[in-house]
């Protein structure tokens, strides 16, 4: 075991044979471990000749990449569509789709695009970049990224209804265009990694001149648009590397090979997309029935990947970007005071769901996970150390008082909430275990509702529930994550607003120097933590397993696997490899 954990710890290359660059907010160390040998690749890997497979956990048909939310869905989206910014391996943001240049006042995006071609051979356009951004900034978009951060110049007045245009957003030629903002902001590039949604196929986004300043009219109009476009087969309008062949939801997606890819023909004719219960995830590569798969970590599991005599499989491992938290309505009347959120951070037992469901192969947070805070210590576990006493009385003071059979109830309402998770989730039922465990001590109740990860996301920010467990990916800026936890961002599943916080975060968005800009975000988690909207559970280590048959694979924190498919070769031998 103690070689397992060296080379989990041991902070190695991200791509074979190339040198690690500056640390970045989110820590890009992969470790690597090569396979020595293809004489064991199963023959049911040996028969795909011409195809890659990768295991995902899901797969339910949403291409679009404005609204992807699963594991599934966004590999998908990344074959078919690319971003203007491209985040490498180590996660700098570069060239994409497009040329990207800022002016000197750091307020102007130019971008000039690569030559990018539709199935129908039409070229990406300015127009469709520009339409992707006017779809974000409908009030209604409620997909899985956020434009607000970036304070787009005259959107304020486009959404008024006070003009026709958002005049931040400019058309230059029919292949380049110019993006504005209101104030210089460190993470623009990041947030403006997005793709192009073409005009022709989801129609415009901007809004039909004369429609006036009337707010029911224009929110009428917006949530329309949005249904249009999320409804929209996606899959039509690609433009990336592979073009979809066929999906059937909840079980395999196939794509083939964009012979007139911008930026190389994809090496390998086609990539599936299986979908494996997290269950048998190792047993689907150690069968042969995918080439790749990313797993939950699991001690036996790795211990046996390490020891087999088998050789074919390679894997890497890393402190992965995904972050697990119980997030808090703090509209609701139980979570709106400050003391009864503190209680259920004393109360719960965040050690023991940590080790139930990942063991060692994961973190329990502190300073908010990113790696510019790794020095300091576990905030969270010193202001909120495990203590069932020290929740009760929390409870006590707040007003939630214990009566003679031990249940607590302020003006004469028990304390009782609703807990929504997603369904076959193994983090679920432990953090059930532990909420029981804890409500039984002092005195409260709570319904559990386990729906499916789609009604999941459909009721976020909805009074559907009280508390919900929610993962996500943290994105590559410490500032950009802010919108997962404060202020009135979609994303923002618990609610919570403060002027404070909102202070720190343009602060922290006006810092170019990263160390200058490391001590605002420190004092911004510092009082979201004080605060407490949401209580952090883990931060997990990724395990991606690959048959050693597939080659050029690029393992990266900063973007899916799917991200580079083209690059990706299919070989007999390793004699290059080592």
């Amino acid at each position: 075991m103690r070689r397992l954990f060296a080379l989990l710890a041991a902070a190695l290359l991200i791509a074979i044979g190339t040198p690690a660059l500056a640390a970045s907010p989110v820590s890009m160390a992969i470790s690597p471990n090569l396979a020595a040998s293809l004489e064991k690749v199963p023959e049911k890997a040996r028969a795909r000749t011409d195809t890659i497979s990768i295991g995902v956990p899901d797969l339910y048909g949403q291409v679009n990449p404005l609204f992807a939310n699963t594991i599934g869905d966004t590999y998908a989206a990344d074959l078919l569509f690319d971003e203007l910014v491209f985040l490498d391996e180590y996660g700098t943001a570069g060239d994409g789709l497009a040329h990207m240049a800022v002016s000197g006042d750091g307020l102007t995006y130019t971008f000039e695009l690569r030559p990018a071609r539709y199935s129908d051979e039409a070229l990406v356009s300015a127009d469709d970049c520009l339409n992707t951004l006017y779809l974000m900034l409908m009030p209604a978009y409620d997909g899985s990224r956020d434009l607000s951060p970036l304070d787009i110049a005259g959107v304020a007045e486009y959404l008024a209804g006070e003009a026709d245009t958002v005049s931040g957003l400019v058309k230059l030629t029919e292949t380049s265009f110019s993006v504005t903002l209101n104030k210089p902001n460190a993470s623009a590039p990041q947030l403006l990694a997005l793709p192009a949604l073409r005009v022709a196929h989801f129609g415009s986004a901007i809004r039909p001149s004369g429609m006036g300043d009337s707010q029911t009219a224009l929110e009428l109009y917006y949530k329309q648009r949005l249904r249009e476009v999320r409804e929209a087969d996606a899959w039509l309008a690609g433009y990336g590397q592979y073009d979809l062949a066929s999906m059937e939801p909840g079980v395999k997606a196939s794509f083939v090979a964009n012979a007139d890819y911008w930026r190389a023909k994809p090496s390998t004719q086609n990539i599936e997309l299986a979908v494996v219960p997290l269950e048998e995830s190792y047993n689907a590569i150690y069968n042969g029935d995918v080439d790749i798969i990313n797993c939950y970590p699991d001690y036996s599991e790795i211990e046996k990947v390490y020891d087999r005599g088998d050789g074919f499989i390679s894997f890497y491992s890393w402190m992965g970007d995904t972050f697990g938290y119980l997030s808090m309505r703090v509209d609701s009347p139980l979570f709106a005071d400050e003391r009864v959120r503190k209680a259920f951070a004393h109360g719960l037992n965040r050690g023991e769901i940590l080790r139930a469901t990942l063991g060692n192969y994961a973190s329990t947070p502190g300073m908010l996970l990113f790696d510019s805070f790794a020095e300091k210590a576990d905030v969270l576990g010193e202001l909120y150390p495990y203590d069932v006493s020290v929740a009760a009385a929390l409870l006590d003071e707040a007003g939630w008082v214990a009566g003679e059979g031990g249940s607590r109830s302020k003006d004469g309402k028990p304390f009782t909430f609703t807990f929504v998770a997603a369904a076959a989730n193994p983090t679920a039922e432990s953090v059930v275990a532990s909420l029981r465990t804890m409500c039984d001590y002092l005195g409260l109740t709570f319904e559990v509702k386990l729906i499916p990860f789609e009604e999941l996301i459909a009721v976020q920010g909805t009074d559907a529930y009280d508390m919900c467990l929610m993962a996500r990916r943290l994105p590559m800026s410490p500032v950009s994550a802010v919108n997962l936890f404060e202020g009135d961002s979609h994303l923002n599943d618990s609610g919570y607003s403060s002027d404070g916080m909102e202070r720190f975060a343009n602060w922290a968005q006006l810092e170019t120097s990263k160390d200058r800009q490391s001590i605002v975000l420190e004092g911004l988690y510092q009082q979201l933590y004080i605060e407490l909207p949401v209580i952090p559970l883990y931060r997990r280590f990724e395990l991606m397993l690959v048959n050693a048959r597939v080659r050029n694979i690029y393992i990266s924190t900063a973007h899916n696997v799917t991200a580079e498919a083209y690059r990706m070769i299919i070989t007999t031998s390793l004699v290059d490899e080592n």
